[in-house]
């Protein structure tokens, strides 16, 4: 007669437990998106070369070679926050988009967006203004 427990591999699966019916956690999520329009190219080409030159780590990401204009105003939006900042280098705002994204886990998520698109000039590119349309949405 063995007298040795299973080995632990033989042994069922212990079952994972399901949402606990009070589990308050929920996932969140911001996204923001500032909708920038270049007002200045050659100015935005001049500053991005420099940070190209003074950030040469960031300016490797969009690639090697000459910057294109949209390379170069990524590359700008990417080092600098301050909106001034940016207009003073040739980006004009042009619309500006929060969205919230919030479940439980396991549920579907309700999705708040905020934004001031419609306020934006014609010459706006007819971007979606949904933001969470490429996003995950809460991990499940």
């Amino acid at each position: 007669m063995n007298t040795h427990p299973p080995h632990p591999s033989l042994l069922p699966a212990a079952p994972t437990p399901g949402p606990h019916p009070h589990d308050l956690r929920v996932h969140l999520e911001r996204i923001t998106v500032d909708t920038l329009t270049v007002t200045d190219p050659r100015n935005v080409l001049a500053h991005a070369r420099r940070a190209a030159r003074n950030d040469p780590d960031t300016a490797a990401l969009l690639g090697h070679g000459p910057l294109s204009l949209p390379a170069a105003a990524a590359l700008l939006c990417a080092l600098h926050d301050d909106p001034d900042e940016l207009t003073s280098m040739g980006l004009r705002p042009a619309g500006h988009a929060t969205c919230i994204s919030a479940a439980r886990v396991g549920d579907d998520p309700v999705i708040l967006e905020l934004s001031d698109q419609a306020a934006a000039s014609p010459s706006t590119p007819p971007y979606s203004t949904s933001c969470m349309a490429g996003s995950p949405g809460p991990r499940r």
